[in-house]
């Protein structure tokens, strides 16, 4: 159950319309989930239980098995749950074999009570017949997965009992009734454990799964729900979800259409994920029409430690604004700083290529605390780079990078925009590029998954409007 949760979990990063992401499952990913070592730690407890028996010689007798655990799980043939075309997932049948330990008590009802303990090894023989799973998406947009039929595809065939502990005499005579019990109550619980596995805890737990995923509380959020049924070829399964990153206090139509993917069969990793320029982008709207991105600077803002001065009558306004510093001398400044159109991000076969449009104002703060916008500055900052991993981290580097500032709107007359510019370039080049650079070489580790899985052999590709990334587990 936990497995199937993660692998639905997994798909939910990434037919109809156009998407901003797909996710591809494959036939390798089947295979590691439905691998009997994967399954084993993974199976539910199954219910103790109880009966009683007559013995002609002791009278009635009345015995538990409890503390059941599945020790050994192996099925023939290896590959059991294919992709099908046109359905979604394909149970081949089979035989599965399992071994099961659990602990067992009884007590009589005889003259001479007699009570006892021990331990119980069983062996059992499943039979299954073949079925389809049915792939689909609902209303929500969440996934959701159902057996096409009602009838139930499991069968004890055979077992083998192994009593140990306690009077041996006495259990021998009720091994029988132990092991006819024991596959009683295994045929009638199979179905419904595995039923239920599928249309109950499966269910309940694909519906649960958050489609909305928010990236920054109260600001932005993911749109990861299903925009049509999964298409499923011979070898793996495309999932294709919005993508969409959307303002949470007012969503709009993003202004890029949704790109087509182009056509891509490659199937030899357990998972693929394409991310879109179309994702970035519409991030890019959220974050200007949130007004999360604009930043006020005052003195107060800097660290104690700064030496600079933001004031009209201090070294560096001095030197970089003279014409200010004379109209208005010691004056304490306040710079705003906002985009002035969403930022804009491309993908590409050879490079990510961004441009941020970012207008600085400059307000002197008066006396009685009012501002007064003396000048407007716009830079245009144009970034190109590349994504990889490297050590299981995703790591960037930055192959270009441009600053060009002009002035928008002037109190003052005269202000030299050589120096500004060139001021603004270093400090770019010094602060901005440098950050980005070193936070690319720091990167950012993959996800850990939990359950004892890891991501391995992750691999990189660029394209035209996206970026696919392909990634294995292993236990």
């Amino acid at each position: 159950m936990k497995g199937a949760v993660l692998l639905i979990l997994l798909t939910s990063l990434a037919l109809g319309e156009n998407a901003g992401i797909k996710t591809r499952i494959t036939q390798n990913a089947l295979d590691f989930f439905t691998d009997a070592k994967q399954i084993l730690p993974m199976l539910p407890e199954m219910p103790e239980f109880a009966d009683s028996t007559e013995i002609s010689v002791l009278g009635k007798i009345d015995y538990k098995v409890y503390d059941i655990k599945i020790t050994s799980l192996k099925h023939s043939p290896k590959t059991f749950l294919t992709v099908k075309p046109g359905v979604g997932l394909y149970w081949h049948g089979g035989v599965i074999y399992v071994a099961v330990e659990a602990k067992w008590i009884y007590d009589t009802h005889s003259i001479i009570p007699i009570s006892d303990s021990g331990k119980v090894e069983v062996k059992i023989t499943v039979s299954s017949t073949p079925f389809d799973l049915k792939v689909a998406a609902d209303e929500s947009g969440h996934l959701k997965i159902d057996i096409a039929d009602k009838h139930c595809h499991y069968h004890v065939e055979e077992s083998d009992i192994e009593i140990s502990g306690g009077k041996e005499w006495l259990y021998n005579l009720i091994e029988d009734k132990i092991e006819e019990m024991l596959k009683k109550v295994a045929n009638e619980q199979i179905c419904d454990l595995s039923s239920n596995a599928i249309r109950k805890d499966l269910a309940s737990a694909l519906s649960t799964v958050e489609v909305i995923i928010p990236l920054i509380p109260d600001v932005m959020s993911l749109d990861l729900s299903l925009i049509a049924n999964p298409a499923s070829t011979e070898s793996f399964l495309d999932i294709l979800h919005s993508g969409e990153i959307f303002d949470v206090s007012s969503r709009s139509k993003p202004s890029q259409d949704k790109p087509a993917f182009p056509s891509d069969s490659e199937d030899s990793q357990m998972f693929y994920i394409w991310l879109t320029d179309y994702g970035l982008n519409s991030a890019g709207q959220a974050l200007f029409s949130s007004g999360y991105l604009h930043y006020s600077l005052t003195q107060k803002e800097l660290p104690e430690n700064n030496t600079l001065q933001l004031n009209t009558s201090g070294y560096e306004i001095s030197l970089l604004l003279p014409q200010i510093s004379k109209s208005y001398p010691n004056k304490e400044i306040q710079f705003k700083i906002y985009p002035s159109s969403p930022p804009s991000v491309q993908l590409t076969e050879e490079a990510v290529e961004l441009q941020v449009q970012i207008n600085i104002e400059l307000h002197i703060i008066q006396d009685d605390s009012t501002t007064d916008n003396v000048a407007t500055l716009q830079t245009t900052l144009q970034l190109a780079g590349s994504l990889g991993l490297e050590d299981s981290r995703f790591i960037w580097s930055v192959s270009s990078f441009s600053s060009q500032s002009k002035l928008l709107e002037a109190d003052v007359e005269d202000l030299d925009m050589d120096i500004i510019n060139s001021a603004l370039s270093f400090a770019s080049h010094a602060f901005i590029k440098q950050y980005i650079k070193d936070k690319g070489s720091e990167g950012i580790p993959l996800p850990e998954l939990g359950n004892g899985l890891e991501i391995v052999h992750p691999s990189i590709e660029h394209g035209e409007g996206f970026v696919k990334i392909g990634i294995d587990l292993a236990r």
